[in-house]
């Protein structure tokens, strides 16, 4: 992943404090519910942070599903290992830095960019990379407060990968051009 800098560990952690209590208000499995994840899904939660939505998504995929968990930062990774082991999740594979490569092609149902766009530097090098993982029928879902709407669907549309198809409470739908 290529972030415009790297958040230093208090940043994480205040972070995943304001996202503990943003999950209170808006649970990430009713969002995920919503955005159609469903029992069976190959789900890439693409800047996973804390794993709220790695959770959220390995309960909706069940034992025939499979979530892929990537961030850049180790203690992304380290509390996502930490709560999947803890809560006994063996469908989530924590990947980091430029694990995407380890993903087989079209291999992903959905992958969730939530609040992760507006940090990345260079979006081009990640789309080309959604759009090698996502099977043909793949989506993305992306929630990202930092960005209205148009700005958020000109810049994943812009490089013809992907097109816009909805937009709901703030999440927005794309799927392979």
């Amino acid at each position: 992943m290529r972030r415009k800098r790297r958040q230093s560990n208090l940043g994480f952690r205040l972070m995943s404090l304001e996202f503990r209590i943003r999950d209170g208000f808006r649970p990430p499995i009713r969002i995920l519910q919503e955005m159609g994840v469903r029992s069976g899904m190959t789900v890439l939660d693409f800047g996973c942070g804390p794993g709220s939505f790695s959770m959220a998504a390995s309960r909706l995929v069940g034992s025939e599903g499979l979530v892929y968990a990537f961030d850049n930062h180790p203690l992304a990774l380290e509390t996502v290992r930490r709560d999947m082991n803890k809560k006994g999740f063996k469908n989530i594979l924590p990947l980091s830095g430029e694990d995407l490569v380890n993903v087989p092609n079209e291999s992903i149902d959905m992958a969730l960019l939530y609040d992760v766009v507006h940090d990345l530097s260079d979006l081009r090098p990640v789309l080309t990379d959604l759009q090698r993982v996502l099977k043909p029928n793949g989506a993305l879902s992306i929630r990202d407060h930092h960005l209205k709407e148009g700005p958020l669907v000109s810049r994943i549309t812009s490089g013809g990968f992907f097109r816009f198809t909805a937009s709901t409470r703030g999440m927005s739908r794309f799927v392979k051009a």
